[in-house]
Formats: structure tokens, sequence, C-alpha cells
């Protein structure tokens, strides 16, 4: 009876328990915690982004290959990553998805565009001087100004700055 007792302690512990060992770490569910690189291919068309969410994990290196029917710039909010965009050229907005949270992406349109109705290429920029990546795209609203201008400046930056879509990070 003894003998039978060791038979089952020895098939338990050298034998089945490395292999259990060995398949839990080869499960799918372990390797998901890893970050991935995601490829997502995004389109911009009429002024709409599809998808218009794109959902990612925190840790993933993302790339946006973005698609356009509209020269300008699309705008990361929450990274406060910017890239230009071309028609017939898909380009890639490649970035670490390291903040968690629904952030949103906007579109610029370019100064040559003859179809933005609100913006005038001859005026100067009254957000100050924009540095890569600063600027007006880290503040949010402004604050009030003297002599009335920030409504018509509200105005003239709502027509520029479109809200196309949002980036989704979850954690992992």
């Amino acid at each position: 009876m003894q003998s039978i007792y060791r038979h089952k302690l020895f098939l338990t512990l050298y034998v089945l328990f490395p292999l259990l060992l060995l398949v839990a770490a080869c499960s799918p569910s372990a390797s998901s915690n890893a970050p991935e690189e995601v490829s997502v291919a995004v389109k911009f068309t009429n002024d709409r982004l599809t998808p218009d969410t794109v959902q990612v994990k925190q840790g993933d290196t993302v790339t946006l290959r973005l698609d356009t029917d509209r020269p300008g710039a699309f705008h990361l909010h929450g990274y406060d990553l910017e890239r230009a965009a071309t028609v017939g050229t898909v380009t890639d907005f490649q970035f670490v998805a390291d903040a968690t949270g629904r952030f949103r992406i906007t579109f610029h349109g370019s100064d040559d565009e003859t179809d933005n109705p609100g913006h005038d290429s001859a005026a100067p920029d009254s957000g100050g001087t924009d540095t890569a990546g600063q600027g007006h795209h880290g503040g949010g609203t402004k604050s009030q100004e003297v002599g009335g201008h920030d409504e018509q400046e509200s105005a003239t930056e709502e027509l520029a700055e479109l809200e196309v879509g949002f980036l989704e990070v979850l954690p992992r």
C-alpha cells in the first residue's frame, strides 16, 4: 500500500506539476499582459475618422496608419502629439500608449485649404509662438481676454480644430 502512495506522489511531483507549469506559462492569458505592437488603419474622409475610436492597452506601441482626403494635421490630446498628413499618402502616427484613459483626436486643416471658410491664412496666429508639440494645444479653454477678442478667437479655433475621434487606452 505504501508503494502505491509513493508512486502517486512521484507522478504528481515530478511529472504532472512541471507539465502544469509549462502549460500555464504558454497559455494565451499569460502572454496577453505583455505590451504589443498594434497597427490600426485609420481613414479620414468627409471630416470623419473610421474607426472613430481606437482601443489599445497601456504599454502598447501604437501605429495609426492615417489615410486622409484633406491635407492637415492630426492631434492626439493628452499625449500632445501631432502629425501632418497629406492626401494620397498613408502617414504613420506612432507612439507608446503609456497613459490610460480616453483621449480626443482632432484634425487641423492646413493653411492652403480653400474650403475652410473661417480660416484666414494671412491672419497672425493669436495663440503665441507654436514650437514643436507646444502652443495652443496644451491648455484647453482660453481665459478671458481684454477687449472682447476671446469670442472671435474661440470661433476661429473651433473652425480650425475638428474633433474626429478618440483613443482609448485600457489598463493592462
